[in-house]
Order: structure tokens, then sequence, then C-alpha cells
């Protein structure tokens, strides 16, 4: 949206104004005098010429007959911001034949009003709509703005008002007064104060502002009086030119930034603050299954929002492992909001107990679930969010923060843009940030010399990077199910293409859990994986080097690297490669929030209630407890991570977690914290909480016999501790019968596999 840009306040003019009012021939404006009539006469002459539509509310004082003057200068269309900007025009009146001229109370403060008026007039944007009110007998106890209050109050929009009494003198800063849901209008005042330089403070404003709040309604009082008002010193001469501009620029620049938060004034039934932030979207970072999951949420509850995506389509981080199978099959790959929307459109909805591909949950899920006339008009793509702040707040600053607006800066196609939002909900994943390949957590020395020859995670070995490993000696480094499915498919590629090696470099002295829980685990596709890898280990057609930390990578005159480990004795182990495929999972950016106050765990990344929760070196998958939007929250009021970005580096995220992370977030930000903390997961059980896995000496099998007791077991397998976390898991004391449930459990887990954050059982 692009508002024109008003002039700059004439000094003059405003002067001009202030002159006749303060003339003698008004006699200083007293309420049904003559002189009264006299300036409410010459207001009317000056509303015609701002081409306004006027009207006179005329009611009875004490004093006798009284009126105020109304006038649109854009109307206002439904759901748009309907704003008024008020001042009192009448005077104490002269008394005794001394001349009271009222030049600073409140003349200046109509001047102010109507050169507001003009300036903005045909430059806000089209619905948005702007009224003044010139009100009469302020003097005598604020009975214009108390009729006028009534009026709006009794009408079916909640206004935000600006009042203005004084600007004759600014004496350091501008007086600040709100009452009602003000925040909408204290946040754009802010804003216009940082950029005007026009310096505010709060102070008491008492005048019409007090009546607008008495009957509910948004308002902000604004004062830049002088001394002797009220007297024979309040002329005209002594109004000072700079304090009308201050004001009149500072008052212009609000009424835009205003206009801007494109916020809703229709009546509901609640506070008008809430009316505000709730018309402004909630914004969701990420059109993947979780972020999409999420506005499927949103559109069920009828809750405004927008999808912001950096990539070209939806799922664009999925489509670059569209070749790789998930481990769960589709029945738990489908959020349910997004199934209800999907299924009037006539989407056929796939074989529950197949096991997608990437590829298939993009066009057989996601492409249908983003075209449904709920979400498609509120996806933007190639909107790459760049940096989340507050409207006119830094993240030092603490008062009344939770009431502005989040901003949320947007580059698409080399502009960059702001958005104001209710809320954030952050599901952009951590596929563009994956691990360094060196073992402490920083790039191996020699790593970004030798980026030309990393692949992360999940390379098409057999489609399109068939050419670069075909024939070659590829390192795959890690652990999880990510570096599984890419030693499997470059075993294929094997046996097709002669001369294709392939080592496997682990971390830990053993690759047991890497493995996995083979027939026990209740995700046949995850068992198998572990299973396969294995046989080919004791083939031989895969060479295993485990106890490697890589420590330094050399790029060879050959056209070859040179990967060098380093172990805590001191001992070296060298490889030398054609490619490497840096399997070591994925962490979260969190460079965008540098400006809100997030509590993250400093271990994990998470927030830090989560984190106990998923804590790899404690728990699987499938013995993360049910969490929602209480963990999720940080200090920060309305921001929140959901999906693999909430995990952290904690590498025991599943697709269905993040389902129901977003159905829990939606119904707070809904209001409906029943639902919000009803968290109810079906999951399948992993299967594996033992120490010994199947294959190992001693293994029982799964539970075994010791199903019913209570003794120290270990949580982990490959999804909990491959990323490299740990060497051994940590003793958990725990009830061993959990793993003999012959049904599904509910629980706060779900589904599926390869794009996997440290080793990985996740989804994006």
């Amino acid at each position: 949206m692009n508002t024109p840009i008003a002039p700059e306040p004439s000094a003059e003019r405003m002067k001009a104004t202030v002159a006749t009012l303060a003339g003698r021939e008004l006699a200083g404006r007293r309420v049904a005098s003559p002189g009264g009539a006299a300036a409410r006469a010459w207001l009317s002459t000056a509303l015609t010429a701002l081409d306004a539509v006027s009207a006179v509310d005329a009611f009875d004082t004490p004093a006798g007959s009284a009126a105020n003057l109304y006038a649109t200068v854009a109307p206002a269309a439904v759901g748009r911001p309907q704003i008024w900007l008020t001042a009192h025009y009448d005077g104490v009146g002269d008394i005794n034949g001394i001349h009271r001229p009222g030049a600073s109370d409140n003349a200046s403060g109509v001047a102010v009003v109507l050169e507001v008026a003009r300036l903005l007039k045909g430059r806000l944007p089209e619905g948005v709509g702007l009224s003044i009110a010139l009100l009469d007998a302020e003097e005598i106890g604020t009975l214009g703005s108390a009729q006028h209050a009534a009026r709006l109050a009794a009408g079916e929009r909640s206004p935000l008002i600006i009042n203005i009494d004084g600007a004759g003198e600014l004496n350091g800063s501008v007086a600040v007064e709100a009452g009602g849901g003000a925040m909408p209008i204290l946040t754009a005042l802010d804003v216009a104060g940082r950029a005007t330089g026009v310096p505010l403070a709060p102070g008491q404003v008492a005048s019409d502002n007090r009546q607008y709040a008495a009957a509910g309604l948004a308002v902000v009082g604004l004062g830049a009086g002088m001394p002797g008002y009220h007297s024979k010193d309040d002329t005209a001469e002594r109004v000072q030119a700079e304090t009308l501009t201050a004001m009149a620029g500072l008052v212009v620049r609000a009424v835009t930034e205003l206009a801007s938060q494109n916020t809703h004034t229709e009546k509901d039934g609640v506070g008008t603050m809430n009316q505000v932030q709730a018309e402004l979207p909630v914004v969701v970072i990420g059109a993947g299954p979780v972020g999409l999951a999420t506005a499927a949420h949103l559109a069920e509850r009828g809750i405004p929002f927008q999808v912001l995506e950096a990539g070209d389509a939806v799922g664009a981080a999925i489509r670059q492992w569209g070749h790789v199978r998930l481990f769960s099959p589709w029945r738990y790959d489908i959020d349910a909001a997004a199934r209800a929307l999907l299924e009037p459109t006539g989407w056929t909805a796939p074989d529950g107990d197949a096991s997608p591909t990437g590829a298939e949950l993009v066009e057989q899920y996601l492409v249908p679930l983003a075209a449904t006339p709920q979400i498609a008009e509120h996806i933007r793509l190639r909107h790459r969010v760049t940096a989340i702040s507050r409207v006119g707040v830094d993240r030092v600053r603490s008062r009344s923060r939770e009431f502005a607006p989040f901003l949320v800066r947007v580059e698409t196609e080399g502009v960059t843009t702001d958005l104001h939002a209710r809320a954030v909900i952050d599901a952009s994943g951590t596929w563009g940030t994956p691990n360094v390949l060196g073992a402490s957590g920083l790039p191996a020395h020699g790593e970004a010399e030798a980026a030309a020859f990393i692949d992360h995670a999940l390379p098409d070995v057999l489609g399109p990077a068939r050419a670069a490993y075909a024939g070659k000696h590829t390192l795959v480094v890690g652990a999880g199910h990510s570096a599984a499915n890419t030693l499997l498919v470059l075993a294929d590629l094997a046996e097709q293409e002669p001369g294709t090696r392939i080592s496997w470099a682990i971390r830990t002295g053993s690759a047991a859990r890497s493995y996995g829980g083979g027939e026990a685990d209740a995700l046949p596709a995850r068992g198998a994986l572990g299973t396969r890898v294995k046989s080919l280990v004791e083939q031989g057609r895969i060479e295993l080097i485990n106890q490697f930390s890589a420590q330094a990578i050399r790029v060879l005159g050959n056209g070859s690297v040179e990967v060098e480990s380093v172990d805590a004795r001191g001992a070296k182990k060298v490889v030398t490669v054609d490619r490497i495929v840096a399997a070591t999972g994925f962490r979260p950016d969190h460079s965008i929030t540098g400006e809100l106050r997030l509590e993250l765990d400093p271990i994990l990344g998470s927030t830090r209630a989560l984190a106990p929760l998923i804590d790899p070196n404690e728990h699987s998958c499938g013995t993360v407890p049910p969490h929602g939007v209480d963990e999720l929250a940080h200090p920060e009021p309305n921001f929140y991570a959901v999906g693999m970005k909430s995990y952290g580096r904690a590498p025991t995220f599943l697709l269905a977690t993040g389902y129901e992370q977003a159905r829990s977030v939606v119904a707070a930000l809904d209001g409906d914290w029943d639902a919000a903390r009803d968290l109810r997961l079906e999951v399948p059980e992993t299967g594996v909480c033992n120490t010994t896995l199947p294959g190992e000496e001693g293994e029982s099998g799964g539970c075994g016999s010791s199903c019913g007791t209570a003794e120290p077991v270990s949580i982990g397998l490959a999804t909990g501790i491959a990323g490299g976390l740990l060497s051994e898991p940590l003793p958990l004391v725990q009830d061993s019968a959990a793993c003999c449930a012959s049904e599904p459990v509910l629980a706060q887990v779900g589904v599926p596999a390869e794009q996997d954050s440290g080793s990985g059982c996740c989804g994006s």
C-alpha cells in the first residue's frame, strides 16, 4: 500500500486561523454567545472550503444553545479504520470588557485539525475514514464532546479518536493522555514521534478526550498549551509557528500510520483494542506442511491470516527431498483441519496405509490444500521474511509492547516492505540452515573452501545428482535417517555404476543405534531402513568408519578431498574421497527475531519450557510427551515457532507433532484456551525404548520379560542420539511397560522421516 506523501504543514495558514478565531470581533467565543455563533459560522465556511460533507449538531446547555460541527473528509468503508480528529472551538469568553482571545486554548487546536484535514484529503488509502469534529461547550464541562461521544457510542463503529487541546507552545514535549482501547493510536503516535522528531510524554490533557474515554471509545488527547490560557495573555502572537507545524506534522504522520494498520472498527462486543488487533492478520512464515496446517486451522476459526513463503511454490523445502519416502503412512501425514478443507473439493484421499515420498506429499496433499479457496488467496510466494519486530518498539522497550502490532519485514523480488500482524507463527523449518560438518559445532578447517565437494542431507543420487556420484567415492557423515537413506541409494547406484564406493563416518563407537528398531519398530519403513543399512555394512558394500569427527578438509589437486579426524587422544584418521554428504542435521536460524524477546534453551534452541520434553539425551520421537501453546510461548506475546524450528537442534520432531502444535496455538489465539490445552494425538508406538536393540547381544526383542517392571532404561535410537550429542544414552527411570502397548498411544508426536535435525525422524 502506497500512501501519497502529504505536503508540509503551513504555519502561515494555521497562524491565520488562530488570528481569526482569537480576534476581538469573536469576543472569546463563549458558548451560546454571539461570538461563539460567529466562530461557528466562520468554521462552517472553512469546512465548505475543504469540500467535506459537514453537519451541525445542535444541543442545549445551561448557558443556552450550542452546536458541534462535524465533517467527513473521507468516508470509511466497512471493515476499515474510522479516524476522528477533534478539537473544541469555544473559549471562556470576554468578561467585563477584558478580551480573552483563547488563541492557544483552543484556536490553535482547531487550526491544527483543519490543516491536517487539508493535507490528508485524498491522500489516505481507499476506504480509510477521516472525519473531524469541532466541539462546543468544552469550557463549561466538556458538553460538546459528551454529545458527540454518545452518538459515536450508539453507532455501529468504534472509532479511533485524536483530540487536540493546545498547540501554542511545545515546552519540551507534547503531552499525551490515553483512554479506552487506545493502544493502536499510541502505537501510531510513537511511530510518528520517532519519524518527525516531536517529543512525546505522558501527561494530563484534561479536555474532551476524557468524555470519549468515559464512553469506552479509543482516544488519545494531545496538548501543547502555553502559560496564561484563560486569560488576556492567551494571544495569537504568542502561539508559536513551530509548535503548530510540529503538532500538525505529528498528527499527519500518526493518522497515516493508523491508516496503514488496516484495522477494522466494527463493533463485536469486545474492547476496541481487541477489535483492532483481531482485524490484523496472523502472519504464518512458511508454506510447508506445518505452515499450511496452521493456515487451515486459522481458516477454520475465521482468523485473518497471510502465509509468507520464500520459495517459488508451496512445500519448497520438501521438493528438494521429493525422492525420499517418509516412514509414516498417509494416515499420520494429513492434518485434520486441512482434511476438512480438502474433502469438499473432490480431493481423493491417499491410501492411509501407504507411505508417501516427499514429492507425493507435495503433489497429493500440499498443492491441493494450498489451492482451496480458504487458503489460496492468502499465500504469498517469493516473500522472504528478513526481520520481525514490534511497530515503534525495539527489544528494550517494555511499556505496552504486547499491544503494539508486529512489524514483519519482507523482501520480494528485490523490494522490501513492512507488514503488520496481530501474531506471528514461524513454521519456516530448518532446512535452509544445515549443521556444519565439523565435529565441535564449528566448520571443519577448510570446510568453506571445500563447499563445492559437499552436499547436505539428501541429494538425489539416482536422479539429477547422479553424475556427481556415479563412479565416485562418497563419504557420508552422520548417523540418522538422512544418512541411512543416502547410504541406501548410493548402494543402489553402486550396483549400476562400476567404481562407485561408499564410506560412512559416525562419531560413536557403534552403529547399533543407527540401525534402529528393526522389526520392533511400529513404523515398518523406519525399521527396515536400519536393517538394510546393517546388512550392507556386513556385506562390505559400505565401509563403516566409527569414532570419526571431522576436523579438517583439504582440497587436493586431483579433484578429490581429504577429510581428517582427530580424536580426544590425538589419534588421526584420514579418508580421501570425491564427494561428501554431510547428513549432520540442521539448526534453527533465529536471526530474524533479534528484536523480539525470546526465551531460548541454551542447549537446544527451543523454548525453555519445551527443551526437557524433547531432549534427545532422554527422548526419542515416540517418547516426547504432549505439548502445545504453553510450552511454545515466549516472553514475546503472540509469537510462536511451530514445526521443526520449534525443536531447535533436537532431532525428535515428527510431522504430526507440528500439526498438534499448530492446532493448539491457533486455538489460543482465538481465545479458546480449553481447546488449546486439550493435547491429544494418536501416534504409533515406536517399540524401541530399551537399552539393547534388535541385533545387539542380549536383546530381548522389545520389552520382553521386563514388561510391567520399573527399571532404568535408555531412551534413544537413531532419532535421539545419532546427531552426535552423546556417544551413549543417559539412563532414565521409566515404566518399561510403556513399550508393550499393542494399540496406538496418545502422545504429542506424529510422523514423517527424512528431513532430520541432528539425526531425525522429522518433517519440515
